[in-house]
């Protein structure tokens, strides 16, 4: 903890320790005045972060479960791991008044992997609009944040495209079965990292990759960080470490955990703003993406 966490939970101790002394004093429960102290910093909390972010963008879907974190594909022609449970929307959260809207929805597909443009104008998502092998597969759309039109960037039949992320210079960088690759100890398709521009052309993959790169996402310094399934000379399970590589796909490399036993997989990895810091899930190898409670 830094010094100004330290001097921030003083404060709060400090604060906390008066309001049970004197509901002690009043005959009040401790339970009741703890309770209304949480409510109140849960209050404080909200109104800051409505401060700095008054909306937040998310996806309302049911779980994706594979037998492998990353199987989440959902090919329409896939032997194995078709996970697809249909029923998804794109909403936007007012955090100040808690209101809910909701921009788009698909009861038959799944939306997925949203992320928004540096400047607040565009919103990128994966979007697979049906669960049968005549429907298409995971692609990459945008929509205008302003008047809420959509297009659709990536195509293509038997290829899954999604967990885009918006790059500084304007192109996007996602995970794609477009490599055409088998996992070597399973019935699935791997997925590599690839980049195109901001209107999905000029298409090119970044990786050459035994099995799977994922997640990819955008470091402070402008450095993309993703989860490398590591399988040369290793064995299946361990490890899934985090890797980096600069954003036109030179210089990969190992940022954390590379050499280390566990975490056995470290995925969805965000930078923290104003911070060499990362913040990211940690899991096994054959768990889904859903985290504990």
């Amino acid at each position: 903890m830094s010094r100004i966490d330290c001097f921030a939970s003083c404060r709060w101790l400090d604060e906390f320790g008066r309001r049970v002394t004197l509901a002690l004093f009043l005959g009040l429960s401790f339970s009741g005045v703890c309770a209304e102290v949480e409510g109140a910093e849960q209050e404080k909390m909200r109104e800051e972060l409505a401060a700095r972010a008054p909306q937040i963008l998310f996806i309302k879907r049911y779980p994706v479960t594979p037998s492998f974190y990353a199987y989440t594909e959902g090919q329409s022609d896939g032997q194995r791991e078709r996970h697809f449970v249909p029923g998804s929307a794109l909403c936007l959260l007012n955090v100040k008044t808690g209101e809910v809207e909701t921009l788009l929805e698909d009861k038959t597909g799944v939306i997925r992997d949203v992320d928004v443009s540096f400047d607040g104008t565009r919103i990128l998502f994966a979007w697979k609009k049906g669960p049968t092998i005549d429907d298409d597969d995971f692609h990459l759309f945008e929509m205008d944040a302003k008047t809420r039109e959509i297009r659709q960037l990536t195509f293509g039949k038997g290829v899954a495209d999604y967990e885009p992320c918006y790059l500084p210079n304007g192109d996007i960088v996602f995970a794609s079965t477009r490599c055409v690759q088998t996992v070597d100890c399973w019935k699935t398709e791997v997925s590599n990292l690839y980049i195109c521009d901001k209107d999905g052309n000029y298409l090119r993959r970044v990786g050459f990759d035994q099995v799977h790169t994922t997640h990819p996402s955008v470091l402070n310094d402008g450095r993309i960080a993703y989860t490398r399934w590591d399988y040369n000379d290793r064995g299946q399970l361990y490890p899934q470490p985090l890797f980096q590589m600069n954003p036109d796909g030179t210089g990969q490399t190992e940022y954390y955990g590379n050499n280390s036993w566990f975490p056995t997989v470290i995925s969805h990895a965000r930078a923290i703003p104003d911070s060499n810091k990362l913040i990211a899930v940690l899991h096994g190898h054959h768990t889904w993406q859903t985290g504990k409670n």
